[in-house]
């Protein structure tokens, strides 16, 4: 593999491990080697990355069939390329390529809709998968995890807001934490969801004593998943994350 190759995959799988971390060490969701991943993460925001976190990172039962689909449908090899983490956790260019049909069909195969959610309910889905359906973890969260028996009925609003990844704007560091401005999202009375206007926030970014991000500055685009901080994002990757909300929140509301 060619240096530049291998720098690409090595961003990927860590840019990966911190979007998975949180859920995983809140027993979410992946495999129960916990202390195995804060460890890799702990040496990575040290830059000495020792042994491979793949297998474990394989064990995601949802994220790692969608970097595999997102991968084999943009025709690039490795699913933790880093180009594949972007597309699913913040949108890219390969997420917006995949056509709504293929990446229905894509859940259908590999989840097994209509075995775990019946006949009924895997057809409200099919009928409503508009050409919008992105294959990105937003969307999955909102408009199919609540379907696949993770959640009873329609998800709470607020566990959707912790689930998703948002972004926020730095508006104060403290010692193991950072007050953000940030865009909540809420339920009205029908049922329908909505995003606030930004409001402040605070955000963990020591956890078990590892910092979750360093070299982090008043006024830094940040995103988040479950309470804490991922990592530093370019205003360009949160605009795109917004519009993949944007749509996300319309495909719930049916509009």
């Amino acid at each position: 593999m060619q240096k530049s190759s291998s720098n690409i995959l090595e961003r990927g799988i860590v840019r990966c491990t911190r979007y998975a971390f949180m859920p995983n060490r809140l027993r979410f969701c992946g495999p129960g080697n916990r202390d195995d991943i804060l460890e890799f993460y702990a040496n990575a925001n040290r830059n000495l990355i020792k042994g491979s976190i793949t297998p474990l990172l394989q064990e995601f039962e949802t994220m790692y069939p969608y970097l595999e689909f997102i991968a084999k449908e943009s025709g690039i090899r490795d699913p933790f390329d880093e180009r594949v983490v972007t597309a699913y956790w913040l949108g890219n260019s390969l997420t917006n390529k995949i056509s709504a049909k293929d990446y229905h069909q894509y859940l259908i195969r590999e989840f097994d809709i209509k075995k775990k959610v019946g006949r009924k309910i895997a057809n409200e889905i099919s009928d409503n998968f508009s050409r919008r359906s992105i294959p990105h973890h937003n969307f999955h969260a909102l408009n199919i995890f609540r379907h696949t028996g993770k959640s009873k009925g329609i998800m709470v609003a607020n566990v959707f807001d912790q689930c998703r990844i948002s972004a926020a704007r730095i508006i104060k560091i403290n010692e193991d934490e950072l007050v953000v401005l940030r865009k909540r999202i809420l339920a009205d009375e029908s049922g329908n969801i909505y995003q606030t206007k930004a409001q402040i926030d605070t955000i963990k970014n020591i956890f078990e004593n590892v910092t979750l991000a360093q070299g982090l500055d008043v006024s830094d685009i940040i995103s988040i998943h479950w309470g804490s901080v991922c990592e530093k994002i370019s205003m360009d990757e949160a605009r795109n994350l917004q519009k993949i909300t944007n749509t996300c929140i319309k495909i719930f509301n049916g509009s």
